[in-house]
């Protein structure tokens, strides 16, 4: 009995645990089910992240590619076209601003600012120069100078009212009483136009500034003046400019403003008129003209070319060669580092290009050191003290003398150009029965008759055991050595022994 109940205590003792252990598996099974569940979440949010960084990717590319259209189709100033821009700004700002009849007082240019990005050079003359950048031009933003034109509009000096002068009226009277009535006030005549009326001819019909306007001294009136002899406008269409002026003058009309525009017609050709021709217009009326100009061309890319070939490409394109000037530059001599006017600008056929050529720089003398006697180190931080450089190093071999300079070339007080190489021949410590070894070595050797053995006798005898024994035996004349190494070839055989002895010292 007491047996069945410890085994009764015992499985309940599991079951507790076994209890526990379930348990905890469905503690871990539910956060498992919650990790999953996340892991799903956060792969769904990286999902829709990538398909928007794939949607902003495909924008970008269709932006970049309307960006290089709208490149394409967009216009390139060139500098001169910029300031021609600006020139003409300011003229019509001027022209509006100009005082009117009865105003006290008139304006100059009112305020407005540019600001400019260019770079600003020096030119051969020292005079500064100001380089536009062209539109898609990649330039570093440190090479650029920020310049800012202002305008600024400024009263001009107010007249007094006992300066002003009251303009008379002269309507009703004929052209030259007006023009007597004019000069009594001390006004002139300004602009006349001509125009059909009730009035006889000749008679003024209208003015400004009006009858009893205050205008400055000496200010011009414009005139409306009757003329009612009508006329036709002549065809002057198709005629050379000149002609035309005849014939509109003798038609009692007068030549107007004249104006140009490109066309394949010859230059100075009427190529337009206004009115048009058989318009009746009043006796002395104004025909304006516009004739054609030569077709202008786009003076090419010269830069990189020699002047050969820029003076050819210039004389197919129908330009001249303009002034020529040099500078300095590491480019090929000769070749064209700038051009005036810019490539691509339109200019009338016959323009003169001017152009800048690279030169090289004139060569500057060094006086050579004398490095006899220094080492190999000293000689070549000498050398490039002096702005020279050490060229070909040749090694000569010596007893007691190592890594010294023994000779050069040129010569120590020779002259030299700048960054010219300086070639040197270094001592090489060497011992005598080393080169003697050599010497004997040789297999050259029997060609002075004897053999190895008897050669080194020979010179043993003659007290030759050192590096600069050998180079004074090889200084000597054919007879010199067979006479003191005891040979009875008195040609041949010195002449072998002294061209092995220079080889094996090098």
């Amino acid at each position: 009995m007491p047996r069945e109940e410890e085994l009764s205590n015992h499985i309940k003792k599991l079951e507790l645990e076994l209890g526990e252990k379930d348990r905890r598996l469905i503690v871990q099974d539910t956060k498992i089910s919650q990790k999953e569940l996340s892991l799903r979440e956060n792969q769904k949010v990286i999902r829709d992240l990538q398909e928007k960084v794939a949607k902003l990717t495909t924008e970008k590319q269709q932006l970049q590619l309307q960006i290089e259209d709208i490149r394409k189709i967009r216009p390139k100033p060139t500098p001169s076209m910029l300031m021609n821009s600006l020139k003409l700004a300011m003229e019509d700002l001027k022209s509006s601003l100009q005082p009117k009849a009865g105003m006290r007082a008139g304006y100059s240019v009112n305020k407005f600012d540019i600001d400019l990005k260019a770079a600003i050079t020096m030119g051969d003359n020292n005079e500064l120069r100001l380089v536009l950048p062209d539109p898609g031009e990649k330039i570093p933003g440190d090479v650029l100078s920020s310049i800012r034109f202002t305008f600024q509009s400024e009263p001009e000096a107010e007249i007094p009212d006992e300066e002003l002068v009251e303009a008379p009226s002269i309507l009703g009277l004929t052209l030259e009483t007006a023009r007597e009535e004019l000069a009594a006030k001390g006004l002139t005549q300004g602009e006349t136009e001509y125009r059909q009326s009730k009035y006889p001819t000749g008679t003024v019909i209208g003015q400004y500034p009006d009858g009893g306007d205050l205008v400055p001294p000496e200010s011009p009136i414009d005139i409306v003046v009757s003329n009612n002899n009508v006329v036709g406008v002549p065809m002057v269409t198709g005629t050379p400019l000149e002609d035309a002026k005849t014939v509109i003058e003798k038609a009692g009309l007068s030549v107007g403003k004249i104006v140009s525009r490109e066309n394949p017609a010859p230059a100075g050709t009427v190529i337009e008129q206004d009115p048009d021709p058989e318009m009746q217009l009043p006796e002395k009326s104004s025909v304006d003209l516009m004739i054609a100009a030569e077709p202008k061309i786009k003076v090419p890319d010269l830069k990189g070319l020699s002047l050969e070939d820029a003076t050819r490409v210039l004389k197919k394109e129908n330009l001249d060669l303009g002034e020529v000037r040099r500078k300095t530059s590491p480019a090929p001599p000769n070749s064209v580092l700038d051009q005036r006017p810019a490539p691509d600008e339109a200019v009338p056929a016959g323009t003169a290009v001017a152009l800048m050529l690279s030169q090289q720089p004139e060569p500057v003398q060094i006086t050579v050191p004398n490095l006899v006697a220094r080492s190999l180190a000293q000689a070549k931080m000498i050398l490039q003290r002096s702005t020279l450089s050490a060229g070909r190093i040749t090694y000569r071999k010596h007893s007691s003398k190592d890594g010294v300079v023994a000779d050069q070339s040129p010569k120590g007080g020779d002259k030299a150009d700048k960054g010219a190489d300086v070639d040197l021949v270094v001592w090489k410590k060497v011992a005598g029965r080393e080169v003697i070894g050599a010497v004997l070595a040789n297999p050259e050797i029997e060609r002075t008759g004897y053999k190895a053995p008897t050669i080194k006798t020979r010179l043993d005898s003659a007290g030759i055991d050192s590096v600069e024994k050998l180079e004074e035996l090889s200084a000597l004349s054919d007879a010199e050595i067979a006479r003191k190494l005891r040979l009875r070839d008195r040609t041949r055989a010195p002449q072998a022994l002294r061209e092995i002895i220079r080889k094996s010292l090098g």
